[in-house]
């Protein structure tokens, strides 16, 4: 395996650790969008949420819970919490976002995307998606 710079950044930036019972951890962001934005992840290194164990995958979602609350506090405003898909993260790390927020993820995607802050689908269409998507779904 090549070097992690998130395992690098675990091992030896502990100023940067918040939380850590020895499965998972929360450190803040190095790159933040914000201020309070940090991330979590599990301590032995993993790539996908695939490759997560039970306890690994249960840890963080419970920390995602507990940081929302406290970057809310942080920040004065809701929170965001994201996990983005090997495509969309710069890390092969495994890892969530947790961050204040004023939008939650409709703005985000109007801001970075273009769609329609609120459209709904008509029957037809969410009957198709909903067809296709359980076709694939594993």
């Amino acid at each position: 395996m090549e070097t992690c710079s998130l395992c690098d950044s675990y091992a030896n930036e502990k100023y940067r650790v918040i939380y850590d019972d020895g499965t998972v951890f929360v450190m803040m962001n190095n790159q933040p969008l914000k201020d309070g934005h940090v991330i979590i992840l599990p301590v032995r290194h993993a790539e996908n949420m695939a490759d997560l164990t039970p306890a690994e995958a249960g840890g963080i979602f419970a920390l995602m819970e507990r940081c929302m609350r406290a970057a809310e506090k942080f920040g004065g405003e809701s929170s965001f919490a994201a996990v983005n898909s090997q495509v969309h993260r710069s890390q092969p790390h495994f890892h969530a976002h947790v961050l204040p927020s004023k939008v939650g993820l409709r703005g985000l995607l109007v801001a970075a995307e273009g769609v329609d802050f609120r459209s709904f689908a008509d029957t037809a269409t969410l009957e198709q998606n909903s067809k296709r998507f359980s076709e694939i779904f594993e």
